[in-house]
């Protein structure tokens, strides 16, 4: 990892994940932090696979431990249902970096009474890209003439 004050958003780990065929998308993971690590991480993705975006901050509740969302074992999950930019695209990545302390020009430790160090370590587990296939237009056809073919039968029941 870079120096302290140096490189903020310039050390992580990328994963290049087309979500082609893929609708309703979500990244879930695990992480833990070393007493040494930054304790900011900064999840980005990027659409065109050139422009990133900021996603979530995560912040290590303590070095030495996998944390999740309120420090718990749980999972960190980022969601991207509904993002129809993220639906079906050969371009989709994302990133996690490690990111100066909110408001300073500096890393700060993930363990209180630590100092952040280069060979600090953040590890990764489990990490899942899910989605819901995207259904096929033929298969969308065949769904619209099955419903007409219903609502006609029971018109004619009706009769």
């Amino acid at each position: 990892y870079p120096a302290q004050g140096a490189g903020n958003l310039t050390a992580g780990i990328v994963f290049n994940t087309p979500t082609t065929g893929y609708m309703n998308v979500t990244v879930q993971f695990d992480v833990r932090w070393s007493n040494t690590a930054s304790k900011y991480l900064r999840f980005q993705y990027t659409y065109d696979g050139v422009n990133w975006n900021n996603g979530p901050q995560l912040v290590a509740g303590g070095g030495d431990w996998w944390y999740g969302p309120n420090n718990g074992n749980t999972r960190i999950l980022v969601n991207f249902t509904g993002d129809t930019n993220a639906d079906n695209n050969p371009n989709f990545a994302f990133r996690i970096l490690a990111e100066f302390a909110p408001g300073t020009n500096a890393y700060e430790a993930a363990a209180s009474g630590r100092s952040y160090s280069t060979s600090g370590t953040v590890r990764y587990d489990l990490v899942e890209v899910r989605g819901m296939v995207v259904p096929e237009p033929a298969s969308l056809l065949a769904l619209g003439v099955g419903v007409a073919g219903l609502i006609g039968l029971r018109r004619r029941n009706k009769r």
